[in-house]
């Protein structure tokens, strides 16, 4: 059965006390995909005292970072007609920051979002970014970590993607929601590139055409389906949960899990019982 986690960046605000860790596990929950997003949070990766600060609040909440997040690539020009090689190599600089952070603390996977300054939006973007991705993969296989991509690609660009990093430890960090918002077909997404999927997943609901969240099921997302279709092709990873807590009225952490687990737990029984019938006609015959 899959697992549930949540984002850091989607957490209440409010309920945070202490640290977001401490939020987490109060809502039951036991990863989070921790953010990268500012010049300063690079530095707090590389410090020492931060560094073992993180591994006690780890250990103590019984919360996992299963995932970074370097969100500071959606500000920075990695691609497109505003890129320049200083910044890819700034940004290069960053991975590696991120992925001795990784190695140390046990977080399997880092992702970059190509969304903002860093989305691809031709040929030469997607030739571009498959470049630095592919460098960023390599880098982060030494360490024995996987990197992945988040994007706005169709199923033609997620394939064409995964071909040109060309990387065994490269994966796509696939969003239940997204690719609505970009005018794909998420089911189309998911037949082209599901091998090459994390074993992590982002999910959230909403309704188009705005740009805010619902709760899971009440949306437009069909979210069931979506998430039974995952589970058939045997995805057994960790949900990670991407609505807007706090910042949207009526959302809420536990009813979104509640929502996601019987959705799962439902799932698992009707696969339980086409295996029970299926092994119950290959008795009768025999």
């Amino acid at each position: 059965m899959p697992q549930y986690g949540i984002a850091a960046w989607c957490v209440d605000s409010a309920s945070i006390g202490q640290d977001v860790f401490d939020a987490v596990a109060r809502e039951g929950l036991a990863s989070v995909h921790f953010a990268v997003d500012t010049a300063d949070a690079v530095a707090r990766l590389a410090h020492p005292a931060w560094r073992a600060a993180v591994e006690r609040r780890c250990r103590e909440t019984g919360v996992r970072i299963s995932c970074l997040a370097l969100n500071i690539a959606e500000r920075t020009p990695l691609c497109g007609s505003s890129a320049d090689v200083i910044s890819r190599r700034q940004f290069h600089d960053v991975v590696l920051v991120a992925l001795e952070f990784a190695a140390e603390v046990k977080v399997p996977l880092v992702y970059v979002p190509s969304f903002g300054l860093a989305e691809i939006r031709s040929n030469d973007d997607l030739r571009g970014t498959a470049d630095l991705l592919g460098r960023a993969a390599e880098s982060a296989r030494s360490f024995g970590i996987e990197m992945a991509s988040e994007n706005s690609l169709g199923p033609a660009g997620t394939e064409h993607l995964i071909e040109y990093v060309g990387q065994e430890n490269f994966r796509i960090l696939f969003d239940i929601y997204n690719p609505r918002r970009w005018g794909h077909c998420p089911t189309e997404i998911i037949e082209a590139g599901f091998a090459a999927f994390a074993t992590q997943i982002h999910i959230k609901d909403g309704r188009l055409p705005g740009y805010g969240n619902a709760q899971l099921g009440a949306g437009d997302g069909e979210i069931v389906e979506i998430v039974q279709n995952l589970l058939r092709r045997g995805f057994d990873g960790i949900f990670i949960l991407e609505n807007g807590y706090g910042n949207v009225l009526g959302l809420d952490v536990k009813s979104d899990l509640e929502t996601l687990r019987l959705i799962c737990d439902r799932s698992h029984q009707i696969a339980a019982r086409g295996t029970a019938l299926i092994d119950g006609g290959q008795h009768a015959d025999g």
